[in-house]
């Protein structure tokens, strides 16, 4: 789930692991998550951001919104009382899950996937996936949106807008043939 929620969402672990299960709102096909707690990118003049991720028909096995509602069902018994964070460790005790956890989480399910940990780590999703929306033909407006990063920045053309050194099909499909 996490590794999807990087790669769809194009975000930060450190976004990840604050998502609350109380600023999830479903509509009929989309799940909105808000952030309302400080990120790195938090200041009084940028919009925290809204992680909207749909519903994936289609694909039922890469509906991301899907995984979502089936892992909050999965884990309402286990869930400690006093948490409302998403994303939980799974062996006891119970507790939210950190940034470093949820990246080692990220790192075995890629090199699980065949992907060369020597070249790639955690954070390469968020290359990969904004990357991979720029080839899709998303506009750099609509990924400085979706991702967080302000009108004017430059951080996509300076650090992301790169070749990804392999073959442009081969990370996303070792991504959706996970078994």
């Amino acid at each position: 789930m996490v590794t999807l929620l990087a790669l769809v969402t194009g975000h930060r672990i450190q976004t990840l692991s604050k998502i609350k299960i109380s600023n999830i709102i479903y509509f009929e096909d989309t799940l909105e998550i808000r952030i309302p707690d400080s990120i790195k990118t938090s200041s009084c003049k940028n919009f925290q951001p809204a992680l909207v991720i749909p519903y994936f028909r289609e694909e039922p096995k890469l509906c991301l919104a899907s995984v979502i509602d089936v892992y909050i069902k999965k884990t309402k018994d286990t869930r400690p009382n006093d948490t409302d964070y998403l994303v939980l460790t799974y062996k006891k005790p119970i507790y939210p899950a950190s940034s470093q956890r949820i990246s080692n989480w990220i790192k075995l399910t890629l090199k699980s996937s065949g992907i060369d940990m020597s070249q790639f780590s955690a954070y390469s999703t968020r290359h990969a996936a904004t990357s991979a929306a720029y080839r899709a033909g998303v506009s750099i407006e609509q990924i400085r949106k979706t991702v967080g990063w302000t009108k004017n920045s430059s951080m996509f053309n300076r650090f992301y807008n790169r070749p990804l050194g392999l073959d442009s099909t081969e990370f996303a499909k070792a991504i959706l043939t996970l078994k």
